[in-house]
């Protein structure tokens, strides 16, 4: 589960599902693109929300604001373009913003199937292969990114917003407090985070603080502990949120994290 990211991105091809949770809204300088491979999944790009089918690619540029939601059926492969990988595509594309983000198209996809299973082979591409790759894939898409310049604003302060919830998600964060400190009214402040996270924003507060819990319970640490370390003041809304997330209770999560089946996987 990604949260907000603005450093890079190592893991260049990373699989989509609903056991590994949502990913939240989030941000960094990598161009990356989301290939539904089963059913349905829920993608927001810059406040505009799709429900993604099989064979749909979504591409989010530089500082997009993106987020993935698989259904319970839903799959998908992320492909993450680091600038060494797509040099050309960066230099052309510079102080521009991509304006379109959903394709659907036999030859990327034929392009992408290919793609992920020599990713998934037990050869490991090498770099030389991701940077062809990246040309052929954002080749071609150049022309159908409607390529625009950048305009600042509402986009870039919502990026700020975000920021400021990720590293802040273990105090108090409230409507009233949150909107001030960016100089907005609060019901308007309250629109502008829906239209761009398609959230209100108690909801991704919790989403955010889930990730940490479950960062924390991969390291080997208590789920109580967990809680109260990520900043929720009930224990009830966690319970709630992390399995809204994940799909599961902090349990059963834990153990999974630690290589353990819980009592019901063990009779089946």
């Amino acid at each position: 589960m990604d949260g907000f990211q603005d450093i890079p991105n190592l893991r260049r091809v990373a699989t989509l599902s609903r056991q590994n949770g949502a990913h939240l809204l989030h941000f960094h300088a990598q161009v990356e693109l989301l290939y539904v491979t089963v059913g349905h999944v829920t993608v927001t790009i810059n406040g505009e929300t799709v429900c993604a089918e099989k064979g749909t690619a979504c591409l989010a540029g530089s500082y997009d604001l993106h987020a993935y939601v698989p259904d319970e059926d839903g799959e998908g492969v992320v492909f993450t373009f680091l600038p060494e990988d797509a040099a050309s595509f960066f230099a052309r594309a510079k102080g521009q913003v991509v304006t379109r983000h959903f394709f659907q198209d036999e030859n990327l996809s034929r392009t992408l199937d290919m793609f992920y299973m020599l990713a998934t082979s037990e050869q490991q591409p090498n770099d030389l292969l991701y940077e062809g790759f990246a040309g052929v894939v954002l080749g071609l898409l150049y022309n159908s990114l409607g390529l625009a310049p950048e305009e600042s604003g509402t986009l870039s302060t919502m990026r700020a917003v975000l920021t400021y919830i990720r590293q802040h998600a273990d105090e108090p964060l409230r409507l009233e407090e949150l909107s001030a400190r960016f100089g907005y009214g609060k019901f308007y402040f309250s629109y502008l985070f829906h239209k761009y996270t398609d959230l209100n924003l108690c909801k991704f507060v919790n989403a955010v603080r889930s990730e940490k819990v479950a960062a924390l319970l991969k390291q080997g640490e208590d789920v109580r502990f967990a809680c109260k370390a990520a900043g929720f003041a009930s224990v009830r809304t966690f319970y709630r949120s992390f399995t809204e997330v994940y799909g599961t209770t902090p349990q059963k999560y834990a153990m999974r994290a630690c290589g353990t089946k819980s009592p019901e996987e063990e009779t089946t």
